[in-house]
């Protein structure tokens, strides 16, 4: 019988050890979406006289990264890693969920998409300003987005491997 205690023991000790130690919910939601210029006509120069190439591919990539975590828990987002380069961000806390984003393309007809759903959690955004020079990581896998935040003094780290595209805007 005494036994039996003394397992008991160990084991209630050992589930309390590790619920101690038991990372917060924190949830990523990462999308990305392309900004299509509008139609630059032949024969347009820029202030300096030199023609505005309008056969560009490149366009601009806007990003919308939200995490979502209890507020008891105390996380401090760190670090925004974006196909495996570091970049420089800011914080806004999102005072309402769910975030919403309407597609400008259509107007008689715009379709809503939902970036956050509604949650009783904290939400922030993070705003994606420029890229760290020099910041490649061989670390970071070369895909997706990842989120560094530090909890109860260690650093954490959460990904999306494939971030939702929504439809391009498209300029006019």
């Amino acid at each position: 019988m005494e036994r039996w205690k003394c397992y008991l023991l160990l084991l209630l000790c050992v589930a309390w050890g590790l619920s101690a130690t038991a990372q917060p919910s924190v949830k990523l939601y990462a999308f990305t979406q392309d900004i299509i210029p509008g139609t630059i006509p032949a024969g347009v120069t820029d202030e300096t006289g030199k023609p505005v190439n309008s056969s560009k591919n490149d366009f601009p990539t806007t990003y919308y990264i939200y995490l979502s975590y209890s507020p008891q828990s105390g996380i401090v987002p760190m670090s925004v890693t974006v196909n495996g380069c570091r970049y420089a961000f800011s914080t806004e806390i999102i005072s309402k969920t769910p975030v919403t984003k309407v597609n400008p393309n259509t107007p008689n007809a715009p379709s809503t998409t939902i970036l956050v759903p509604k949650t009783a959690n904290k939400t922030v955004r993070l705003l994606v300003k420029a890229k760290h020079e020099g910041s490649k990581s061989k670390a970071v896998s070369a895909e997706g987005i990842r989120v560094g935040y530090k909890w109860k003094g260690r650093l954490y780290y959460v990904a999306s491997k494939k971030p939702v595209r929504l439809e391009p805007v498209m300029n006019q």
